[in-house]
C-alpha cells in the first residue's frame, strides 16, 4: 500500500527523511493543496495543535508521526478512540539519549537568570548608559542546584552542572543509576534548600500542577526555577504571585502551559512582559538543526521498518 503524507511543518525539515516517506508514498505539505480524505499520516513537530477539531477532517488517517517526546500537541484519546496511531520519540528513547540541545538550553537559561543578562541587556541598549551597580549576582559555582526528574535531561543537566562547580540534588519517584555525587532527596527538601531548581518530568493528567503551591512557598527567597518539560506541571499563578511578592528570585521557561492555544499564550505572556527576572522563549529546547534532523531521519527510518511491510 503507498501512503499518503501530510507534512505539516516543512520548515528546516529533513531532506532525508522527506525522501524515505517519498518513497513510501506521496508527501504532502500544508501549505499546498491536498484532499483531507486522501491522508493516511501526519507528520507534525509542535507548532499545530491536533485537537478533534482538526483530526475530524481526515477520514483516513491511521498515523500520526511526531518526532517529539512531549505528545500535549495531539488529542490521545480522540486517536485512541478513532484507531489511529501515536508515532512519537518515546518509542525510541534508546536513540536519543546524546541529544543535548533541551540540556544545553537549560543551562544558558540557568545563566541567564542569574547573571541577569537579559536584563542588562535591555537596559543598557535601552538607556543608553552603562549601570552595572543594577546587575549585581552571585557566583554559579557552589550553589545548589535541585534536579526534578533525573531522566535522559535531567541526567545532561546534572553533568553540566557538576562541571561548574554546582552541588546536584535531585527528585525521581523511580530508582535512579548515577554518580555518588548527587544525593537524592525528597521534594520538601529540594524546595527548602537549592538556590536553582530545574523541572525534568514528563506531563501526564496525574502530575498537572506537580510544583504547587505548597512546594513553591517552601522556596528560598533568591531562588531561581527553569522549566523546559512542561508548563502543565508547574502552578504559573501561584509561581507568578510568588515572584511578584519577591518571595522567589526569578523563572525562565521554554514551555508555558496551554501554548498552543493562542488565547491562553497572549494572556500569560501579557503578564510577565514586564517582568525583568521571568525569561519566557518559544519552545525551542530540541530545535536545533541537528537535533531536528536527526531525530526526524530516525523516526522516519523507524516508521519505514516498523510499520510498512
Amino acid at each position: 500500500m503507498d501512503y499518503n503524507f501530510l507534512l505539516l511543518e516543512k520548515k528546516y525539515y529533513s531532506l532525508k527523511a522527506i525522501n524515505i516517506y517519498n518513497s513510501l508514498g506521496c508527501l504532502y505539505t500544508y501549505d499546498k493543496k491536498f484532499s483531507y480524505k486522501s491522508i493516511n499520516v501526519i507528520i507534525c513537530r509542535l507548532s499545530y495543535q491536533l485537537d478533534k477539531n482538526f483530526l475530524k477532517n481526515f477520514n483516513s488517517l491511521k498515523y500520526i508521526i511526531s518526532p517529539t517526546t512531549g505528545l500535549t500537541h495531539i488529542d490521545i484519546e480522540y486517536c485512541q478512540k478513532n484507531f489511529i496511531k501515536i508515532i512519537s520519540l518515546k518509542e525510541l528513547q534508546k536513540k536519543i539519549q546524546n541529544i543535548k540541545s533541551t540540556a544545553e538550553l537549560t543551562l544558558g537559561l540557568i545563566f541567564a537568570l542569574n547573571r541577569k543578562i537579559l536584563f542588562a541587556n535591555n537596559f543598557t541598549k535601552k538607556n543608553l548608559i552603562f549601570n552595572r551597580d543594577l546587575f549585581i549576582s552571585n557566583n554559579i559555582e557552589g550553589q545548589t542546584i535541585g534536579l526534578i526528574g533525573l531522566g535522559r535531561i535531567g541526567k545532561m543537566v546534572a553533568k553540566f552542572s557538576n562541571a561548574i562547580g554546582l552541588r546536584i540534588i535531585y527528585y525521581d519517584k523511580s530508582p535512579v543509576k548515577t554518580s555518588k555525587k548527587y544525593k537524592k532527596k525528597s521534594l520538601k527538601y529540594i524546595f527548602k534548600n537549592a538556590d536553582i531548581i530545574s523541572l525534568h518530568i514528563n506531563f501526564t493528567k496525574n502530575n498537572y500542577k506537580f510544583i504547587n503551591n505548597k512546594l513553591l512557598m517552601l522556596c528560598k527567597k533568591n531562588c531561581l526555577i527553569v522549566n523546559t518539560s512542561r508548563g502543565e506541571i508547574i502552578d504559573q499563578e501561584v509561581l507568578l504571585k510568588q515572584i511578584v511578592h519577591k518571595k522567589i528570585g526569578g523563572y525562565a521557561a521554554d514551555v508555558i502551559s496551554q501554548e498552543n492555544n493562542i488565547n491562553s499564550l497572549k494572556k500569560f505572556l501579557n503578564k510577565v512582559k514586564n517582568l525583568d527576572n521571568i525569561i519566557i522563549t518559544p519552545h525551542i529546547g530540541g530545535f536545533t538543526k541537528e537535533s531536528l534532523n536527526y531525530t526526524e531521519e530516525l523516526i522516519a527510518d523507524y516508521f519505514k521498518k516498523k510499520f510498512i511491510k
